[in-house]
């Protein structure tokens, strides 16, 4: 783990022989003025359940980290001290009951912290290992305590202050690290006289926070105004960062007010049994900021949230208040955001101007493309487009009530036959729609009458549908339907025209009407808030799932198999929920998520590098399709050199146009050993010098295991019938050779004629095989709709035999497969 590894290991180990019988409380050692965040556990082992146990019930993060590296070649003396740092770190950790932790000025000096570690009852911090003695660098008396500091491995080059060494001291119930001798001389000062008068405990807004917190697995307290001077000091001038951003920051911060912020608080719990997080944010004003004066909205029940349809993956909430209110509110925080944006982008320092440097037959230059309108012109636009409906922006906020939700219905069907393979995409394949709170039901009713009648309304004849006593009334141009209820409007829209959509948009909008009188639940983690967003992440997984397994499954040259790795294999069950409340002097943010899996199995299986049974997958098939394509290569250059033989692994391993490696794949049951070190290894490294030494740069025990399995002697794949003729043809979608059992993920990997690599499911292997039979090629990949796709693709080939293998069978006319 190198140099963090051992940094982490000094933060929680020293033996030492002065001792403070007193009790310290959290904040005592910590600096009152200075300090940016405080960060703190009640409970350490957060991180071991975060990352979950293994098949054989150990801590994941034990398993991870001490699981020989999959990259690069092997160094044993290197993993030797890597494990042995590794025990050091965990022995540790286990021992500790809690820590806190203060982050300091960055910007005088160097990044400082001060650590305090508390030890578990009848445990205490061991510093003997030699490796530790290794670093000691010498000890010195301050305040009356025996201080050791070590100097970090590499930490006397180190051109950064407070990465080079550390200094650690024994405290009554643990220890404490800084890593300044100023900052451990401060602490250790105000330790000693057992004064916390000038401690990060003595601030109010701090010691309220402390006594009035409940344990949690992880705790930020951020100090408003020590975050406000810090950031305006690092802020660059205009011609350093070519920017203005001190005027950008300027600009939001008129809002924002940070100066007058006393805390902002956030606590983190995770839910190891259920697979939930909760994140909670608190920010504490001193006195009401223009943000909360001008956009906080009372929290309140969303009293409208019994009208959703069913089968909702997305859902927003917004409390307006008294909405005209409000609206001109967010329309002057949006005019003062665009000002910062137009701020940070537009150059301090403007280009040079060379026109009087163009040559006289230079071509003109292009007229400058107009910029994109204002948020001011946007809205006169509107309210223009309003007025042409007879109405006008005014009048339609003025008929708004108390709240406002948006949402979006899943459409499983519209994604598979759409295969759809993107979230953003699977939600805009359902329905969307919108439930809008209304002061009067009738004036609003009149007010679309009236714009229906205008040509600007752009809705065309609308059908009318009676349900429940009520009028649904749906467009004939596009896929869209409303309906009042006693005080609200319901609105759904489909993105595209069509007559399921339209079905599907009644259908919605009946499901509305009819929660007027049945009960539905409701999440209480949002019923009361003044903003809202949920999304069921695991709705959107098993849709994306439904379309990956299809294409999996289909009979064309693009499919790839499903390795177990894909994100939507892990998150099926999740959903996640983000709430806002804002109170006159406080904005507390929530963010909660349930169903999810062990953070250290999602890595194990989605990450296609590193360590683990996820990467060992990943790079078992990268050397498979690698081993494939340098097969076709071989295969193709025997032909080649003696285009009058007839194809065979024998012939071209005599010829060594291939070797024996070539013709194994590492799914194949006989493979022997490990894949993990396949990852960025193909055969084509594995050329020895005369003294049979290899390059320094190649993997030696990817070597070793791929030189075993050439010994065992085992063949992976086929030869299709009519080979040679296939290739000479170079015959796109036509099998000339193949995996010889569906062991790669329930298929085989196919070389087709034109030396393409591709995978079929057994199912779709065995179509392709028919198809090809009757002289018709593996089809190529299925355009979405829109696309258009090449007409040639999919024409039969012409043969002279029974066979599209036989003699003959490689007269093509298809422009992919006819060029050699």
């Amino acid at each position: 783990m190198g140099r963090t590894v051992l940094l982490i290991s000094m933060f929680a180990a020293l033996a030492a022989s002065s001792l403070v019988a007193q009790e310290i409380k959290a904040g005592d050692l910590m600096p009152r003025n200075g300090i940016i965040a405080y960060f703190a556990s009640d409970k350490p082992d957060v991180f071991y359940r975060l990352f979950g146990k293994d098949e054989k019930g150990e801590y994941r993060l034990k398993s991870m980290m001490n699981a020989k590296s999959a990259m690069g070649p092997s160094n044993p003396e290197a993993e030797k001290a890597a494990k042995e740092q590794q025990d050091l770190l965990f022995g540790m950790y286990d021992k500790m009951a809690g820590f806190e932790m203060g982050f300091l000025d960055v910007t005088m000096g160097g990044a400082k912290f001060v650590l305090h570690m508390r030890a578990r009852e009848g445990q205490t911090f061991d510093f003997s290992a030699p490796l530790f003695q290794k670093m000691l660098k010498e000890e010195k008396t301050i305040a009356g305590f025996k201080v050791k500091v070590y100097q970090m491995p590499g930490g006397e080059k180190s051109k950064t202050a407070g990465l080079d060494q550390s200094y650690v001291v024994a405290v009554s119930d643990g220890i404490v690290v800084s890593n300044f001798e100023t900052t451990i001389t401060d602490t250790l000062t105000r330790l000693a006289a057992k004064d916390f008068s000038e401690s990060l405990s003595s601030r109010p807004e701090f010691a309220a926070w402390r006594d009035e917190r409940k344990p949690h697995d992880l705790s930020l307290f951020i100090v408003g105004r020590e975050l406000q001077a810090a950031v305006e000091r690092m802020l660059p001038s205009k011609d350093q960062a070519k920017r203005d951003l001190p005027g950008a920051y300027s600009a939001l911060d008129g809002w924002l007010q940070l100066r007058e912020y006393k805390s902002i608080t956030i606590d983190f719990d995770f839910d190891e049994k259920n697979g939930g997080i909760e994140l909670n944010l608190q920010l504490n004003t001193q006195r009401r900021t223009k943000l909360l004066e001008k956009l906080a909205i009372e929290p309140a029940d969303f009293k409208l949230l019994g009208l959703l349809p069913a089968n909702v993956t997305m859902i927003g909430g917004l409390q307006l208040g008294d909405a005209p209110t409000t609206f001109d509110n967010l329309l002057a925080f949006a005019r003062d955001a665009e000002t910062a944006a137009r701020l940070a982008k537009k150059t301090a320092v403007p280009p040079p101007d060379d026109k009087d440097d163009k040559k006289p037959d230079d071509p003109k230059p292009e007229e400058p493309k107009p910029g994109k309108p204002t948020l001011d012109e946007m809205m006169a636009k509107f309210d223009k487009d309003l007025g042409a409906m007879g109405s006008s922006v005014k009048e339609v906020v003025g008929l708004l009530g108390t709240e406002l939700i948006v949402f979006s219905v899943s459409d499983p069907k519209r994604v598979a036959e759409r295969k759809l393979s993107r979230p953003d995409e699977v939600l805009r394949a359902g329905r969307m729609g919108v439930i809008v709170g209304l002061k009067d039901t009738k004036a609003a009713q009149a007010l679309i009458d009236k714009a229906k009648e205008k040509d600007g309304a752009g809705m065309g004849k609308l059908d009318q549908v009676e349900h429940g006593g009520t009028t649904i009334y749906l467009g004939t141009l596009r896929s869209f339907g409303y309906a009042f209820t006693d005080n609200a409007l319901l609105v759904v829209f489909s993105p595209s025209k069509s007559d399921d959509k339209d079905a599907d948009v009644l259908t919605d909008l009946k499901s509305m009407l009819d929660g007027r009188t049945k009960a539905r639940e409701i999440d209480p983690t949002i019923t009361r808030c003044s903003k809202f967003l949920t999304v069921r992440v695991g709705d959107i997984a098993g849709m994306m799932k439904t379309v990956a397994t299809a294409a999996a499954e289909g009979c064309l040259r693009d499919a790839k198999p499903l390795m177990g790795n894909e994100w939507f294999e892990y998150f099926g069950k999740t959903t996640m929920t983000l709430r806002l409340n804002e109170t006159k002097d406080s904005i507390a943010i929530g963010v909660k998520v349930v169903g999810l899996p062990p953070l250290g199995s999602a890595l194990d299986g989605m990450m296609s590098f590193g360590k683990g049974t996820g990467a060992e997958r990943a790079a078992a098939w990268g050397y498979a399709q690698s081993n494939a394509r340098e097969l076709a290569r071989g295969l193709r250059s025997f032909l080649n050199k003696d285009e009058g033989s007839t194809l065979s692994f024998d012939a071209a391993l005599k010829m060594e146009t291939i070797r024996k490696a070539h013709l194994q794949s590492p799914f194949d049951k006989n493979w022997k050993g490990s894949t993990a070190k396949l990852r960025y290894f193909s055969i084509n490294n594995l050329r020895r010098d005369k003294d049979g030494k290899l390059p320094p740069w190649v993997d030696a025990d990817a070597v070793a295991v791929v030189e075993e399995n050439e010994k065992a002697g085992f063949v992976s794949f086929t030869l299709a019938e009519g080979a040679t003729d296939t290739f000479k043809g170079y015959m796109a979608g036509f099998i000339a050779a193949y995996q010889s059992s569906p062991d790669t993920f329930g298929g085989r990997i196919v070389i087709y004629g034109d030396d393409e690599i591709g995978w079929l499911s057994e199912k779709a292997f065995q179509q392709a095989l028919e198809l090809n039979k009757t002289a018709v090629a593996v089809p190529a990949p299925m355009a979405k709709p829109g696309e258009k796709r090449d007409p040639e693709d999919d024409k039969p080939r012409s043969t002279d035999g029974p066979s599209p293998w036989g003699p003959g069978g490689g007269k093509s006319s298809d422009k992919k497969g006819s060029g050699k």
